[in-house]
């Protein structure tokens, strides 16, 4: 479902984590990353700051189809919202 992969896992590296999100956050995008890394955990930290600044929510994948008008069934796999 994501459509952003920080490959957070390849990196393990906070900067690096914090610019690709920084550099594809808009409007719809699910940000994928693992909360299994301290290097992710910090950026998560500093990221919701910044991007709450920008004016961006956090939400649900729900809550973000729903926004979209996109219907959810269950069962159904999702790839994409745009």
């Amino acid at each position: 479902q994501w459509n952003v992969d920080t490959e957070d896992w390849k990196s393990k590296n906070k900067d690096a984590i914090v610019e690709a999100v920084l550099a594809h956050a808009k409007d719809g995008n699910i940000i994928l990353m693992h909360d299994i890394y301290e290097s992710t955990a910090e950026a998560f930290e500093e990221l919701v700051p910044q991007l709450a600044a920008q004016g961006f929510q956090f939400v649900t994948v729900s809550e973000l189809y729903r926004a979209k008008g996109i219907s959810m069934e269950p069962g159904q796999v999702y790839f994409s919202t745009h």
